[in-house]
């Protein structure tokens, strides 16, 4: 009777702890999201739209001038250069702004100059001449608790990090609970619940993987979960050790795994190294799979494919030799006058209906000539590039005899460090080799974080100490390019036009990135070109102020608004050439 006494008396006192500890668990969680989300609250800055003015003896330098909204995690984001003055279209939610200022003298001071909507000055400070400048205070009537219910909390992504904060800690709660009873008669229940867990979470994990063939931004999460209790798992059954000394064991490893967990979920909510694709499209997919080598970059023949994501979503149907549109006519008529539209995305024209792609919209516009009848085909493919571009036209398209070829070339750069030149088909592999942590990296936020800051490593996983030579090759073989359609433009008697575009960073900014490079070595090699940044500002008038027109503001591509610029620019130049 004592000892049923004992034993009652002692598993009361082992269920009261463990309750104190899950109450503790639940306390300290609420007390690092609190502070968290006060750090995070007290250390953000909210306005409304503001317009910043940078001078220098009362004349605006803002055109070699970079202004940045830094978050309170480090993120940056541009602010749109006007007229004069540097904007941002929304409430701001940063934590102070860095301005950026070269070829400066650095003598004269530079005043800055920040009004909000009603022309309120906020901070009118002159600065000596340095190269960044920090403002981290600005004059606003919001308090504590106002930024506190202003801050959009909320968003879909945060909503499925607290699902899955929900699950954590139901399955932490269900192990400790086996921890806090754990028994040397119980080892064989707990082992069924360890192998019910890893089962049931590498299940989710392959289930996204290889059914759906995607790695979401969550996935993570599944692959951690797995790993931790397979490695409760193996401890329980391959490790020899003192009843005492492995719960001492399990213990530290659950507090390990408490820890990691906690830091992705912080760097998932605030969205800290997510890569491009998974800001576009939710989920991951690595740089060597996106770029994989192609004999011929071009769609599944005669299938049907979107362009969709969270602003727009636009069907197309591919041909048979897989471009957008119908099927090619094989044999071309006496009158035809035939014009081969060569590009990527923005000629392939991602962001619009069909019919209102520039070659679309050039098409309607071309002028009507009784002798001449004339007839586009479309051969943008969004992703592709001037190497892909040229092997397309050479040994596919040729065929057709064409009299006139564009080619548009835009934001290339990205893709010609990640594939290579010519070279890519030598071996079909990427310019840039896969590393071996690199699965580690997609799964796991915590990992980017070192990758990015403490190994020195850019978006596009490449050393920054690589990234300049990358970009000098990158430049050249993008020239090469040029020679190429000239050349062959040449062999088979076709009239060619580059045409350099402009994204709406460079509309703004009223400056190419690189292009400008290759638009002046273009010129100069004598080859026909448009330079349709100089168009857009010159002609059409389009800059920071109107440019959210044309442009998706997320995306980034033209609107149909946009695609139809882009046609009145090219119409503009073929009339200059004789059309």
């Amino acid at each position: 009777m004592v000892l049923n006494n004992n034993l009652k008396m002692k598993s009361k006192f082992v269920g009261n702890r463990l309750v104190r500890y899950l109450l503790g668990i639940v306390i300290v969680l609420f007390l690092f999201i609190a502070v968290c989300s006060a750090f995070y609250v007290q250390r953000t800055n909210i306005y409304g739209e503001l317009k910043i003015y940078v001078t220098q003896d009362s004349v605006s330098i803002n055109d070699r001038t970079d202004c940045y909204g830094v978050s309170v995690f480090g993120r940056k984001f541009s602010l749109m250069r006007s007229y004069g003055y540097f904007s941002y279209p929304k409430e701001w939610y940063f934590n102070h702004l860095e301005i950026s200022i070269v070829g400066i003298n650095s003598i004269t001071p530079i005043n800055i100059l920040i009004k909000d909507t009603n022309d309120k000055i906020l901070l009118n400070k002159n600065f000596c001449c340095i190269d960044n400048i920090h403002i981290s205070e600005l004059s606003n009537n919001y308090t504590f608790f106002d930024k506190l219910f202003k801050v959009n909390w909320l968003s879909k992504e945060k909503i499925r990090i607290i699902i899955l904060i929900i699950i954590f800690y139901i399955a932490s709660t269900m192990l400790l609970v086996f921890l806090v009873y754990f028994k040397k008669d119980k080892l064989k229940n707990l082992i069924v619940v360890l192998i019910v867990l890893c089962f049931l979470f590498y299940f989710i994990l392959f289930f996204q993987v290889y059914i759906q063939r995607k790695l979401f931004i969550w996935s993570g999460f599944w692959l951690i979960f797995a790993i931790f209790f397979a490695i409760f798992l193996i401890l329980n059954v391959a490790i020899k050790l003192s009843f005492r000394n492995k719960q001492n064991l399990l213990t530290l490893i659950a507090s390990v795994f408490i820890g990691i967990l906690l830091a992705e979920i912080l760097l998932r909510i605030f969205g800290v190294n997510l890569s491009g694709f998974e800001k576009r499209f939710g989920y991951y997919e690595s740089i060597q799979y996106q770029n994989r080598i192609v004999n011929y970059y071009v769609r599944t023949e005669n299938s049907t494919y979107s362009f969709q994501n969270t602003e727009f979503d636009f069907f197309r149907k591919s041909n048979s030799i897989g471009l957008s549109g119908e099927d090619i006519k094989e044999k071309k008529d006496s009158n035809e006058y035939l014009i081969i539209a060569l590009g990527d995305s923005f000629t392939e024209g991602d962001g619009a209906h069909a019919d209102s792609t520039w070659p679309k919209f050039l098409e309607q516009k071309m002028p009507k000539k009784d002798s001449l009848s004339f007839r586009f085909i479309n051969a943008g493919i969004s992703g592709s590039d001037p190497v892909y571009e040229y092997r397309l036209l050479k040994d596919k398209l040729l065929v057709y005899k064409p009299n006139l070829v564009i080619v548009a070339y835009g934001c290339e750069m990205e893709d010609m460090l990640l594939r290579g030149g010519e070279e890519r088909f030598d071996k079909m592999q990427t310019a840039i080799k896969k590393h071996w942590w690199q699965p580690v990296y997609a799964v796991s936020f915590v990992c980017r974080l070192f990758v990015h800051n403490l190994f020195g490593y850019n978006e596009l996983l490449i050393p920054k100490q690589e990234i300049i030579k990358a970009k000098g090759k990158a430049i050249s073989d993008l020239k090469k390019t040029i020679i190429q359609f000239r050349e062959l433009s040449k062999d088979y008697k076709f009239e060619l036009l580059i045409v350099f575009y402009p994204v709406k960073y460079e509309t703004d900014t009223g400056k190419f990135i690189y292009n400008s490079l290759v638009l002046e070595y273009a010129n100069m090699q004598g080859v026909v070109c448009l330079d349709l940044l100089e168009y857009y500002r010159e002609i059409e008038n389009i800059d920071a102020s109107d440019s959210q027109k044309y442009y998706w503001e997320i995306d980034g591509h033209h609107n149909a608004a946009g695609y139809k610029k882009f046609a009145n620019g090219v119409l503009w130049k073929l009339k200059q050439m004789g059309y």
